[in-house]
Parts: structure tokens; C-alpha cells; sequence
């Protein structure tokens, strides 16, 4: 909260990630390819997926329940065009909590306590954490498209496919945003 909180500046510079780290490490991991046209699509991706998605009821077996959300791919209807296209993408982030979530975030919500004081750094936080999820989604998109164009050109396809794709754009989301969970944070920060 002191030091980002409800800070702009903070923000913006950290959604400066993808043009200067993330767009050079894949440009150098895919230099036939259009890494910029690449990232604009898994951006324009993440910001026309809506603010609206079904989640799951907990212990009711298959049921879900209308939300209003923040935009991120995950808000595709798993029967949707997008949905498809991304299903392996999407499962496989979800099992290893790639999506909704931050380092800022997860320490704030590793914080059990209720009241004002919870509610003011959940709060502070919000333009951080939803900058740094689109860092994430729109690194992860570009990394899963790049990487299906790379591996079709070698001849593989398919769900082999998929699942490398997704597991090649997890692991450069990783080395190009950092690690996202708390415990995965420096020893004094945890």
C-alpha cells in the first residue's frame, strides 16, 4: 500500500513489460515470425473477452452462477470459437494458477483479517494487479500462438500440440513476469 498503492505511475510502468521485455525475448525465440502482430492479437484477445463469465458453484455438482469480471481469456464460454481455441491453454494455466492472479494479490489475500483496513489494500492494489494480469494473459497468448505456428511447421499438431504450446507460453510468462505466488517471493517479502 505505501509504495503502490493507488499508484498510476506504477501501473503503467509495469504494463511496460511486454514492449520491452516480453516482445525482444520472443523475437529472439521467434525471429521468422510477427512477434508484434502477435502480441496485438493476444491483447486485442484479452480486451474484447468482456466482463462477464459463468463460475462454477462450489459443491453443486456442475452448476454455475453469472458473474461481472475483469477481462482475461478465461471469461470465453468454453464452447465459444475463443473457448475451443484456447481450452488446453486455458486448463492447464488454471492447474497451475496462471490466471487472476498477481504476487501483489496473492499477499494481499493472504491476509485472513477483514474490515477497512483489507478492504483499503485490497483496493490500492486493484490498477496494479489488473496490469499485471494482462502483462500475463497477453505473454501467454502471443508465447501459445507463436509456439502452435512454430511446432505446425515441424509437423506437429494436435492435442501434442496444445499441450506444449501451453506449457512453452506458462514457462516464458514465468521468465519474462516473474513468478506470481507468494511463495515464490523473496524470503523477507513472504
Amino acid at each position: 500500500t505505501y509504495t503502490l498503492g493507488f499508484n498510476l505511475s506504477s501501473a503503467l510502468v509495469n504494463m511496460a513489460n511486454v514492449p520491452m521485455i516480453v516482445a525482444p525475448y520472443l523475437k529472439g525465440r521467434y525471429a521468422d515470425s510477427n512477434v508484434a502482430r502477435a502480441l496485438g492479437d493476444a491483447a486485442k484477445l484479452f480486451t474484447g473477452s468482456g466482463t462477464k463469465t459463468n463460475m462454477p458453484v462450489l459443491g453443486a455438482d456442475g452448476r454455475t452462477t453469472g458473474m461481472r469480471v475483469m477481462p482475461s481469456i478465461t471469461n470465453y464460454a468454453p464452447d465459444s470459437e475463443m473457448g475451443k481455441k484456447y481450452a488446453t491453454l486455458i486448463r492447464i494455466g488454471k492447474e497451475q494458477g496462471q490466471f487472476n492472479r498477481s504476487q501483489l494479490y496473492e499477499i494481499i489475500n493472504g491476509d485472513t483479517r477483514t474490515g477497512a483496513i483489507t478492504k483499503f489494500n485490497a483496493m490500492s492494489g486493484w490498477m496494479f494487479h489488473h496490469g499485471e494480469r494482462m502483462n500475463r494473459e497477453v505473454t501467454m497468448v502471443a508465447t501459445y500462438n507463436l509456439e502452435m505456428e512454430r511446432l505446425k511447421k515441424e509437423g506437429i499438431t494436435g492435442e501434442q500440440a496444445e499441450i506444449q504450446a501451453a506449457n512453452t507460453a506458462i514457462y516464458t510468462n514465468e521468465l519474462t513476469n516473474g513468478g506470481i505466488s507468494a511463495a515464490a517471493a523473496p524470503r523477507f517479502a513472504q
